[in-house]
């Protein structure tokens, strides 16, 4: 039995779908054409003769034979065919919304907390930083030349800053 559901399982969504439709189509139509041609292979015609007499007009359980049976139960395997392709649905579904919406909330939240970190008073004070490290490394070393001043500015905070944004931007609009 477990060979045989994972068999199932293992097969693509397709497969399963067809194989569903085609035995439901099989089994309602061999069903219908015994019940109009041959109704003696379905139901025990003798025992239901019998039961007549009594106050009880519908054929009971007892009245049905084996291969009526079989066609009672046998709208199980379709419709179990049918419920593994709706909770794959359902699965697909879920995972395709469910992460992209978090994935928008956690690229928002992030967005604000750079946001945040790169405003403009955050901004204004690291400036207020370099300013302080230029002073102090022009105070302690005298060949420290301009160059290197604009250089650290234009070499360390742009190019974060940059890529940072760039890649928000980059993830909000692939995920809108």
């Amino acid at each position: 039995m477990k060979i045989f559901f994972n068999y199932l399982f293992t097969r693509s969504s397709g497969i399963l779908f067809i194989s569903a439709i085609f035995s439901s189509a099989f089994l309602t139509l061999s069903f219908f054409l015994l019940a109009y041609e041959y109704p003696g292979f379905l139901v025990n015609e003798a025992s239901v003769m019998r039961s007549e007499t009594t106050i009880s007009s519908g054929v009971r359980f007892q009245d049905i034979t084996i291969l009526g049976k079989f066609y009672l139960f046998s709208g199980i395997i379709p419709n179990f065919l049918f419920l593994i392709l709706i909770y794959r649905l359902i699965k697909f579904l879920l995972i395709t919304f469910l992460i992209k919406f978090i994935l928008v909330i956690l690229l928002q939240f992030v967005g604000r907390i750079l946001g945040i970190i790169f405003s403009d008073r955050n901004l204004d004070s690291f400036n207020k930083f370099i300013l302080k490290l230029e002073k102090t490394l022009i105070k302690h070393k005298p060949k420290v030349d301009k160059v290197l001043k604009k250089k650290i500015k234009k070499d360390y905070l742009m190019p974060i800053s940059i890529v940072t944004a760039a890649t928000i931007l980059a993830l909000a609009i692939f995920f809108q």
